[in-house]
């Protein structure tokens, strides 16, 4: 009789096998034997019915944390990737206004170096009165100086 309990049971399996074994139990008179096989096999059952669910239960809560790692991942790779990108513009930012500084300075030394030439062929020409050469010289100067101005300018805005 307990061997055809413990077989009902293994082959049931878990919390019907138990029920069914428990009826069993209710319903036929028992020996100490038998009652004692009995007791086993629940403990036995219920033993490997908790390892299945502590098995189970770390399945899962190791694939949550394989989850939780591959998020924060691609967290930190979504912010680094940012970062570079900022960083990149930063540095062009700072190249071009370097640039920009660059040929601001050269148009302003442009600037000065025409008017100390305007100067000295003012100086020149009055003392000696020629006052054609003068105005056609100076007109030179500004003429070529900014035309250097403007192409500093274009290749600037371009």
């Amino acid at each position: 009789m307990a061997l055809d309990i413990i077989i009902i049971v293994i082959v049931v399996g878990g919390g019907v096998g138990v029920v069914i074994l428990i009826i069993i139990v209710i319903t036929t008179t028992t020996t100490t034997t038998t009652t004692i096989i009995i007791i086993i096999t629940i403990i036995i059952i219920f033993f490997f019915c908790f390892i299945c669910f502590i098995c189970f239960f770390s399945f899962i809560i190791i694939i949550i944390i394989t989850i939780i790692i591959i998020i924060i991942i691609i967290i930190i790779i979504i912010i680094i990737i940012i970062i570079i990108i900022i960083i990149i513009i930063i540095i062009i930012i700072i190249i071009i206004d370097i640039i920009i500084i660059i040929f601001i300075i050269i148009v302003v030394v442009i600037i000065i170096f025409t008017l100390i030439k305007i100067i000295i062929i003012i100086i020149i020409c009055s003392s000696s009165s020629i006052i054609i050469i003068l105005i056609s010289s100076i007109i030179t100067i500004i003429y070529n100086d900014i035309l250097i101005v403007v192409v500093i300018i274009n290749i600037t805005l371009s």
